[in-house]
């Protein structure tokens, strides 16, 4: 039964805190701080106003200008004619014209507002008759008839809130027996779909309007193209004319600037509204359901925290859905909440915990115990000793220092383990140390007559009775020391070694400042070696080389030089190549290394440099015997054509006599070998000097606009009449709808592709299918495919255009290759084993669209 009410009474309480919170809420009592905080969300999120707007101001300066106050509306009547030539989309006067005044004056207004035609706004209001009576009638104010008659009527009213501030504009008031529209609806034009309130966007600033004064435009002393096709609005300004209305930007706003700024929150598309009341319930009963019952569990400063970060992320959250959407986000019933919960969870949290004197005992007994722990895990031996340097208590570091039991300890003499002067006392000793702010080393003893090297540091504390006590701190520093001795030797070891080595090395630290180079290093740098020494700044070490020697690349461009070599050492990474002024060619390498400082190695490479340019003259030298040869090669190609040409002469007359007795039997037979091997070896011929020319550069190609579907086609007929007659395999095309045309060599492209096909069908058995697919890639390349059995050329492998040896092609494919690289493309092959595809590229450059109107020209 316990168990149960400790459930129910938690859950009692926070029921009741959420009814009335609530309840508060939807009575408005929170609305004080919402409105608060809505302002503090327009401050953090201001943004400008559009150019869509511009005020004309009844200012300061313009009173004075004219002088008396009211003017006369011919005045006013002037000012709009000059407004009407610039053409605005809209003119707003928002000046109260429901009374008479001279007629001849008001006559000239109507004229004007005539001309000017629907364009003009003349306000209307609605007010209190009897005022300081809220049960009095409504007075109706318009215009005079003769200028509303050709002009539109609109409701400048405002109604403020509860506080007094006006937040809230409307699209349209109750008037009379109907409803009249706002200034701001007419003014943005979109009276269309928009709410009948909503909230000014005060995150709009309103001194990014334009704003022009009225004795400027009456006199067009300005440029009245300011006002073409734009919204404008005449309106009072000056403080002393007391138009304003108090709103949340702090000082009163004039009226004409209220409307300007509810007009350009509906053309921002900013109707600010406010979000559902039952999401605030909906925060009040989720933080004091879930947030109380975890405060309960945690240490308050955590809740805290907890809290602290939830109400910050849902301020947070509710600024950039007001700054994102035009919505307004209630957080104070989740902030108050939140609060709340805190506050309940703490409640319950501390009702919980026994607050008397016996647990602040046990907690000062804690504390000290935490802190003898503290002392007795220490890595420093703490020692507590009276002024005659007797020990009064030692921890266990102590202990193990001096080789002898804590309880040993107690009692025994200072002096007993450690040697100072013997001219000072124990008092004098203890005194003097305490008032040293470094620790001093001294020479230590262990019980075992061993010695030891201690840092020691000693503080003066008082004691309860008056006494001075010491509380000494000691560290055995052997090791420590023996370390240094060693990094000591280290350090001129490798001192050593740098000055061993070829290399010229040179360490710099992360401020630019040289920490040691070898002799090695000086002597590359001869010209600026007076400078190389600990402590030189880089860019000092630079100026001086190029000043002293000057690389033969930096002569005529000392100080771009300079600026190159530093940014290139601030930057550090990778290798390259600097001459001296000697002609020394040095490879450096600059590296930075894990603590920030920068390695500097430079190797000398004058040997290797004239090696390779040895090797590059050499190289030279074998591309101009390759040259030679391909040039041999075509001459010879031309001497076999003619008895080439001869042996098919003589072959096809044969073939041609009917009469003669060669045609019969094993005769006809021969002869038609020798034709066929004849041709065959002309075509050979024909092919190698072709390559030849092509590899010789004396190739040219013929370009031109070609169908490449059209061409496809065209070797495909002719491949299928050699299938036909010799009964070889059948062709299957596939061909992508839309492809494009290309700019190519007609007859070289043919001539790849036939030999792609020829290739097909020469290693395809009667019965099986050869594709040829042709199609796009994501680059926009054409891609020509064709695909048949398994071959031998390049097995179980793909292969591209440079990545294959030609002579593993086969003269066919080998010209073909070659083709295809003259435009740019290349030419893959890929066998699995199975089957061989063989695929001309034809790049994206390549491919031609037609220019509509330029007398069939095309583009690329």
């Amino acid at each position: 039964m316990s168990n149960l009410a400790q459930v129910i009474r938690p859950a009692g309480a926070h029921l009741a805190v959420t009814i009335v919170l609530s309840l508060l809420y939807l009575g408005g009592a929170m609305e004080f701080i919402e409105n608060r905080l809505f302002d503090l969300r327009f401050a953090l999120t201001k943004k400008p106003a559009g150019n869509d707007i511009v005020l004309v101001t009844i200012d300061t300066g313009s009173l004075k200008d004219i002088g008396v106050w009211p003017w006369p509306r011919g005045i006013y009547a002037e000012a709009l004619d000059n407004i009407v030539q610039a053409n605005p989309r809209v003119i707003a006067y928002n000046l109260d014209f429901s009374s008479a005044s001279l007629p001849a004056a008001d006559l000239r207004l109507a004229e004007s507002v005539a001309t000017a035609g629907r364009k003009v706004i003349l306000p209307a209001f609605v007010q209190t008759a009897q005022q300081g009576d809220s049960g009095g009638s409504l007075s109706y104010t318009s215009p005079l008839p003769a200028l509303a008659r050709h002009s539109t009527v609109a409701s400048v009213n405002f109604f403020p809130d509860t506080d007094g501030l006006v937040r809230e504009s409307h699209t349209a008031v109750a008037w009379r027996d109907g409803r009249l529209p706002s200034f701001s609806a007419l003014l943005s034009g979109q009276d269309d779909d928009l709410p009948a309130r909503f909230f000014v966007d005060y995150a709009i600033d309103s001194s990014s309007f334009t704003r022009v004064s009225f004795t400027d435009v009456l006199h067009s002393r300005t440029d009245l193209g300011l006002l073409t096709d734009k919204i404008v609005i005449v309106g009072a300004t000056a403080a002393e004319l007391a138009d304003t209305f108090p709103t949340p930007q702090g000082a009163a706003m004039p009226g004409s600037v209220l409307h300007a700024l509810a007009a350009e929150s509906i053309l921002q598309h900013r109707t600010l509204s406010r979000m559902s009341p039952l999401l605030g319930v909906g925060g009040i009963f989720l933080a004091i359901f879930a947030f109380a019952p975890f405060c309960s569990r945690r240490p308050w400063q955590q809740s805290l925290a907890v809290a602290a970060g939830i109400v910050l992320a849902i301020h947070f959250l509710a600024l950039g859905i007001q700054y994102r959407f035009p919505l307004l986000i209630d957080v104070a019933p989740w902030t108050i909440s939140m609060l709340a919960a805190f506050g309940l969870g703490v409640t319950r949290l501390i009702n919980s915990q026994n607050l008397d004197l016996l647990a602040q005992k046990l907690a000062i007994k804690r504390k000290e115990a935490l802190v003898q722990g503290i002392v007795e895990t220490a890595f420093d031996a703490v020692i507590t000793v009276d002024k005659r340097g007797l020990i009064w208590s030692a921890n266990r570091r102590a202990a193990e220092m001096f080789d002898l039991d804590t309880i040993k300890l107690v009692g025994r003499g200072l002096g007993d383990f450690l040697r100072w002067d013997s001219h000072l006392d124990t008092g004098n000793f203890l005194e003097t140390a305490a008032g040293r702010e470094d620790p001093m080393e001294i020479t230590a003893l262990r019980n075992n007559g061993s010695k030891f090297v201690a840092s020691m540091a000693i503080n003066k504390i008082p004691a309860d009775n008056g006494q001075a006590r010491f509380i000494v701190l000691l560290l055995d520093v052997t090791a420590l020391r023996q370390a240094q001795a060693e990094a000591r030797d280290i350090g001129q070891r490798l001192t050593s070694s740098l000055e061993a080595i070829s290399e010229g090395i040179a360490l710099w630290g992360e401020n630019g400042r040289l920490l040691t180079c070898n002799a090695r290093f000086q002597e590359f740098h001869a010209a600026a070696a007076h400078v190389l020494a600990p402590g030189c700044l880089f860019s000092d070490f630079i100026r001086d080389s190029v000043m002293l020697g000057p690389p033969p690349d930096a002569l005529g461009r000392e100080r771009e030089w300079i600026a190159e070599r530093i940014d290139r050492h601030n930057k550090p990474g990778g290798r390259f190549l600097q001459q001296t002024s000697d002609g020394r060619w040095l490879r450096t390498i600059e590296q930075r290394t894990g603590s920030g400082e920068i390695i500097c190695v430079e190797t000398d490479i004058t040997d290797e440099q004239i090696n390779n340019a040895t090797i590059v003259a050499a190289r030279d030298d074998a591309e101009s015997i390759s040259q030679a040869k391909t040039r041999f090669l075509a001459n010879a190609s031309h001497e076999m054509r003619r008895p080439l040409t001869a042996i098919l002469k003589v072959s096809r007359t044969m073939l041609d006599e009917g009469e003669n007795p060669l045609n019969a039997g094993q005769s006809a037979e021969h002869a038609i070998e020798i034709y066929r091997r004849g041709a065959s070896l002309l075509t050979m011929v024909d092919d190698i000097l072709e390559l030849s020319r092509i590899d010789s550069g004396l190739a040219q190609l013929d370009e031109s606009r070609v169908d490449p579907q059209l061409l496809i086609r065209e070797c495909a007929v002719i491949a299928g009449n050699d299938m036909e007659r010799f009964e070889g395999p059948r062709l299957k095309i596939e061909i992508q709808d839309g492809l494009p045309d290309i700019h190519v060599d007609q007859s070289k492209i043919k001539q790849c592709l036939l030999r792609l096909m020829s290739h097909a069908i020469d290693r395809s058995q009667t019965g099986t299918t050869i594709d040829v697919t042709a199609n796009t890639d994501h680059s926009g390349a054409v891609r020509i495919s064709v695909s048949g059995v398994a071959s031998s050329v390049l097995p179980g492998d793909t292969a591209q255009s440079g990545g294959f040896d030609r002579s593993s092609l086969g003269i066919g494919l080998a010209l073909a290759d070659a083709g295809i690289r003259q435009h740019g493309g290349r030419l893959e092959i890929v066998n699995t084993g199975v089957s061989t595809a063989i695929t001309l590229h034809i790049p994206a450059e390549r491919t031609l669209r037609h220019a509509a109107g330029k007398d069939g020209a095309f583009l690329e």
